[in-house]
């Protein structure tokens, strides 16, 4: 995972996070809307990727099923 420094506030990058927290257990995945716009990998969306990890790491599901 490429580290990402753009700055941006702090309230996005959380929400993205719990976005990501609480994904690893729905059937349905979020992206940064930034994306469209032709960015590959965005803050945001190693925020969400950060926080889908952590709950992976919680719960002990090294993968999904």
């Amino acid at each position: 995972m490429a580290h990402i420094t753009a700055h941006i506030s702090p309230m996005p990058t959380i929400k993205a996070f719990f976005l990501g927290v609480r994904e690893f257990r729905l059937s349905c995945t979020w992206a940064d809307p930034a994306r469209m716009q032709g960015d590959d990998y965005t803050a945001l969306d190693e925020a969400y990727d950060a926080g889908r990890e952590l709950a992976h790491r919680l719960t002990f599901r090294h993968f999904d099923n």
